[in-house]
């Protein structure tokens, strides 16, 4: 009942985009639109419907990049699982959820744990701030 449900949604949501922004519109960005709207929003029963349409990569990618600014463990997990590449943008969305929620965030964790660990290795040593040895501190 639920899929007819979200069949029915997906089609008026799809014509009333064509209404709005044009037939050509709605054909190429709707999908998308629809399926960062629901990653970033945790809507997992909704996004998991979205993924069964053979998405491209490029759209799992923005979709995870979505869930990851919004902190979507569940979303994140399901893309993940349908492809979706943890290490997207040679690591850029890693860098930018390790800035916002801290290295030791669950989200975080989520993508290191699915990256290859090479790439993690890589990551790390590309990102890594090196010690300054000159540096002394001061007594308080």
């Amino acid at each position: 009942m639920k899929e007819l449900v979200y069949r029915v949604l997906h089609a008026e949501g799809r014509a009333s985009y064509a209404k709005t922004f044009g037939k050509a519109a709605a054909e190429n960005s709707f999908d998308t639109y629809m399926l960062m709207l629901t990653a970033g929003e945790g809507n997992a029963e909704y996004l998991t419907y979205l993924l069964e349409n053979n998405l491209s990569q490029e759209w799992k990618d923005e979709a995870l990049a979505a869930a990851v600014q919004h902190s979507q463990d569940k979303t994140a997990t399901i893309l993940l699982d349908a492809g979706a590449n943890p290490m997207a943008g040679d690591g850029v969305l890693l860098r930018k959820a390790e800035s916002a929620f801290g290295r030791h965030s669950n989200i975080v964790a989520i993508l290191r744990n699915r990256a290859p660990q090479s790439e993690i290795e890589a990551f790390d040593r590309r990102t890594a701030t090196p010690a300054d040895p000159g540096h002394k501190m001061r007594p308080i």
